[in-house]
């Protein structure tokens, strides 16, 4: 769905969403460029960002030049926007108070491709000033921050301004379901044995067997032998009908799924009055970063002042709510016990990055003698061992690579093979 462009596009769009979204007059902001009487949790939020981007840029993640902070006089926050989509004081006052990033990469980065905020999102758009393109912003903003996620999981979850609080993927518990059942199918299919049907013969034969000669023995174990292969084959044919079958059922209704989402979206772009399924953000809820690589968001409700924290790729539309200013000043604590490095570092599992930074902020004195140009220096020399080892193992890795390819050649063709070969035994004993 294209976003807008212009401030006409943005207000029609915005005419659209009514009831949802009740524009404001502009006069109810006081304040042009600051407040002058904030709310004492929203200062306090908003000197928690300004110490954590102050944070990033002492060790050295973000430039210093990449920051503006408030008050953003000769720049400041275009109030017309904020009561085009009817912003609470509150959430318009710390607006006005936050840092913005200028979308800058950073110095480095192992997290999210434009610059790492936390946990794969990414550092807040510039609401500041209005020049072009700015309505877009305003747009993912204030409607549809997640604008990555499917359209249909925001239709069923989300309608009428509602930030909700569960795991979004019920549908894969309800598939789940279903795939435990033809498990369970599956295993009582391969678990039965046909021979225990002649258990209850058993007894009966019993004195025959005892009369066999060793010819006798031997040419029924090569019968019993011709007839297990014959029914693993014929088990074999009946798994390869029935996977066949399933594989086509499973592709019609692929077919079926995307057929249903074409004709969603394509309802949805031909009539803008369902974009009102998109929202979910109330006008005292503010984000305080950017989406990202489908990466986490942080949700501020000025009402309550707590903190929800939204993870599109583990499917949640709310990891946890937590008081914002204890879990903002946890935030910057991991930071400044290097728990967490700067750039999608967050433990040990991230390789050996992680322990590489950590080493080079404490052996450049952080946090109470840290040396900024040192710090520079050496991550630059670390950086350049790093490059010339991936270089060093190009050969070793293309090796790799052909080896495996030619290993997956050579079982295709040994199971190849011992099929063929199986199939040819079996249809010369049966026609001899």
């Amino acid at each position: 769905m294209n976003d807008p462009t212009t401030y006409e596009q943005l207000t029609e769009k915005i005419k659209l969403l009514h009831p949802f979204v009740e524009p404001k007059d502009v006069s109810i902001y006081n304040d042009p460029i600051y407040p002058a009487n904030p709310h004492p949790k929203i200062a306090t939020i908003a000197s928690l960002m300004n110490e954590l981007y102050t944070l990033f840029i002492d060790m050295q993640y973000i430039p210093a030049s990449s920051v503006s902070f408030a008050p953003h006089t000769t720049n400041p926050i275009s109030l017309r926007h904020a009561a085009l989509f009817g912003l609470e004081k509150q959430v318009v006052d710390l607006l006005q108070m936050l840092p913005y990033h200028d979308g800058s990469q950073p110095d480095w980065n192992f997290g999210s491709d434009n610059g790492e905020f936390l946990f794969g999102g990414e550092f807040d758009d510039d609401l500041r000033g209005e020049e072009e393109g700015v309505e877009a912003v305003w747009w993912r903003k204030c409607v549809d921050p997640l604008y990555y996620l499917d359209v249909d999981w925001k239709g069923k979850r989300a309608v009428g301004w509602n930030l909700r609080c569960e795991n979004v993927d019920d549908e894969g518990e309800e598939m789940e379901e279903e795939g435990e059942k033809q498990e369970q199918k599956e295993g009582w299919l391969m678990m039965y044995n046909h021979q225990d049907d002649d258990d209850g013969e058993e007894d009966e034969d019993e004195d025959w067997d005892d009369n066999m000669t060793a010819e006798d023995e031997s040419s029924l174990e090569d019968s019993d032998e011709d007839d297990i292969e014959s029914e693993e084959l014929l088990a074999l044919h009946q798994e390869t009908i029935e996977a066949e079958a399933a594989e086509q059922k499973e592709a019609a209704l692929q077919a079926q799924l995307e057929e249903a989402e074409q004709a969603k979206r394509h309802m949805l772009d031909n009539d803008p009055r369902d974009e009102r399924l998109l929202l979910y953000l109330r006008p005292w809820h503010v984000t305080l970063n950017k989406l990202g690589n489908h990466g986490t968001v942080l949700f501020l409700n000025t009402h309550t002042f707590t903190i929800s924290q939204t993870d599109q790729e583990a499917g949640t539309i709310c990891d946890f709510q937590h008081n914002a200013i204890p879990y903002l000043q946890n935030v910057i604590n991991k930071f400044k016990t290097l728990d967490w490095i700067p750039g999608g570092l967050y433990s040990p599992i991230h390789g050996d990055e992680y322990a590489a930074y950590k080493n080079l902020y404490t052996t450049c004195g952080w946090p109470n003698a840290f040396n900024p140009d040192k710090f520079h220096a050496l991550r630059k020399q670390y950086e350049k061992t790093q490059d010339q080892r991936y270089h060093d193992q190009e050969p070793l890795r293309k090796f790799c690579e052909h080896v495996g390819t030619m290993q997956s050649r050579e079982l295709s063709k040994l199971h190849h093979a011992s099929a063929v070969q199986k199939l040819s035994s079996i249809m010369r004993k049966n026609f001899v």
